[in-house]
């Protein structure tokens, strides 16, 4: 779900400000850097909240099966937690 909500956040960016940048002189990985990166960063944002609230939902179900201890060689951690 990230990808599809960075995708639409990449497709929602004006056709006219890729254009301008274009007519600037902006190429590649510069105009991702110092336009479409920071057009996006709002939707960066609220995807990264929410993916570390969702890795917090899940804590409580490892927790639950393995306890503290957190099965053999630790393979019940989760990188979230």
């Amino acid at each position: 779900i990230p990808m599809m909500l960075i995708y639409a956040a990449l497709l929602s960016i004006p056709d006219e400000v890729i254009e301008a940048a274009e007519c600037d002189g902006v190429t590649g990985m510069a105009q991702f850097w110092k336009i479409k990166l920071p057009l996006i960063l709002p939707s960066i944002g609220i995807i990264s909240i929410l993916t570390f609230v969702g890795n917090f939902n899940a804590f409580d179900l490892i927790y639950t099966a393995q306890g503290a201890l957190a099965g053999p060689n630790y393979s019940t951690d989760i990188l979230g937690t």
